[in-house]
């Protein structure tokens, strides 16, 4: 990569005035690679990592004393977390380019080629997290093992068509909010640890809620209007999200579990969606990690560049669908 050239010629940002540093441009950040609501488990000589799941249980029956008693019917069914392809960012920096630089460009790289491996599985778990959701019930010989995940979905072309940015918009968004509370109680899921994850537009339009912010209603209220805080809603913790949540049909990614539509004329565009903390015991997904960020540079003498490389090896997939839930907008 010829890093110092432009139009003018391959060293055209050679030293003409220099500011004293090298930036990058404000970048989404993490929020579910570290995230609670993520079961995490280390993998050992494996690929996969099995998790289990028992069926709802038969009512228990009248008895006779003398009558044999041969067992109520049960149910348990399987599942598999299976680690994905090496995902790798890697740079190639030439000899040259690197010694009449007036900035250093590896040090910049090095560190910043992790955090770029940690950005896009956020996305993945960010897709998978919304599937997990979408998730049907699952039987198995007559019996229930799970009713699927959580999903409030309601009309409108847009955000702003089903959210306009107006006290309407706000209490729409706080009925859903309050729907998929309500879905998440019938599941039985803690209400410690609920957390919600909006689109910044959403955060715009709930600013038009007076109630959101009233003291009167919750003394103590941790939110506030002027500093744009929302902590909690409808028993959720509110996390705005950035550059995540998918507007499109999504299918560049290898492993299908990531991909899927999230238009509002054919899937469902996501305007938030909620996880329960794992430390229940239970999570929406988990993750398996056979190697976690691992960065190196080495100096390539035969070629004379440097090499810098971050990858990482691992892999996620749903566990308990019933921790998860979407606010969709559809058509």
């Amino acid at each position: 990569m010829r890093f110092m050239a432009d139009s003018t010629g391959d060293y055209g940002l050679a030293l003409k005035m220099y500011m004293g540093s090298l930036v990058e441009a404000f970048r989404d950040k993490t929020y579910l690679f570290d995230s609670p609501g993520i079961m995490r488990k280390n993998a050992v000589g494996t690929n996969q990592h099995q998790f289990l799941m028992l069926s709802e249980l038969p009512e228990p029956e009248s008895h006779t004393p003398g009558d044999e008693l041969l067992g109520q019917q049960f149910e348990i069914q399987d599942g598999t977390i299976t680690i994905d392809d090496i995902l790798v960012s890697h740079f190639d920096v030439p000899l040259d380019q690197i010694v009449l630089s007036h900035f250093s460009v590896v040090t910049e790289l090095a560190p910043r080629s992790a955090l770029e491996l940690a950005r896009s599985y956020d996305q993945r778990l960010t897709n998978l997290v919304i599937n997990t959701a979408r998730t049907s019930s699952v039987s198995k010989n007559g019996l229930v093992i799970h009713g699927g995940g959580n999903r409030v979905a309601n009309s409108g072309t847009t955000l702003a068509g089903r959210y306009p940015d107006s006290s309407t918009g706000a209490q729409n968004f706080r009925g859903d909010a309050a729907q998929l509370a309500q879905l998440m109680d019938e599941d039985n899921v803690p209400e410690e640890g609920r957390v919600m994850y909006i689109d910044p537009y959403v955060r715009r339009v709930l600013g038009r809620d007076s109630t959101i912010f009233d003291v009167r209603f919750s003394p103590g209220n941790p939110n506030n209007l002027d500093r744009r805080a929302i902590g909690l809603l409808e028993g959720f913790t509110i996390i705005p999200m950035v550059g995540r949540l998918p507007s499109t049909v999504v299918t560049q990614y290898s492993q299908s579990k990531y991909n899927g539509n999230f238009t509002a004329a054919t899937g469902g565009l996501p305007a938030a969606f909620a996880l329960s903390s794992a430390t229940s015991g239970q999570a929406a997904v988990g993750a398996v990690t056979a190697l976690g960020i691992n960065s190196k540079m080495v100096e390539d003498d035969r070629r004379n560049t440097t090499f810098i490389k971050s990858q990482m090896l691992m892999g996620a997939g749903q566990l308990h669908p019933w921790c998860a839930g979407v606010i969709d907008v559809t058509t």
